[in-house]
């Protein structure tokens, strides 16, 4: 019998890295004002001036492709701007985090988790 409480492998490890990606943030400073993972935005954090609308994506790759995220840019980028935010991808890649523009595809900042 299949257990229906139990989530699959790559949701928990997905939600797993929200937490670390939102660790990091709040070491460096940001607030976080949401973090849901429904929607557009896994998280909403402020920091200052900058409010970033934050889309976490974890793979084991190290190539980090804009083509494989393109129909949940478009929402993202949406909702940033009716926020007056930023729309970013956090992509985490083992130990390492990149935050890059949706918009541009810049480079906002890295780290390590």
């Amino acid at each position: 019998m299949k257990n229906i409480d139990k989530r699959p492998k790559n949701t928990s490890t997905g939600y797993r890295k929200e937490k670390e990606v939102v660790g990091w943030l709040e070491r460096h400073g940001f607030d976080i004002h949401y973090q849901g993972g429904r929607g557009p935005a896994d998280i909403i954090a402020i920091n200052g001036g900058k409010r970033w609308y934050i889309q976490v994506k974890y793979t084991r790759s190290t190539e980090m492709g804009f083509d494989r995220f393109r129909k949940e840019m478009n929402p993202l980028i949406l909702m940033a701007d009716k926020g007056r935010g930023t729309a970013v991808l956090c992509f985490v890649v083992q130990n390492s985090l990149w935050f890059v523009s949706a918009k541009t595809g810049r480079t906002l900042t890295r780290g390590r988790i």
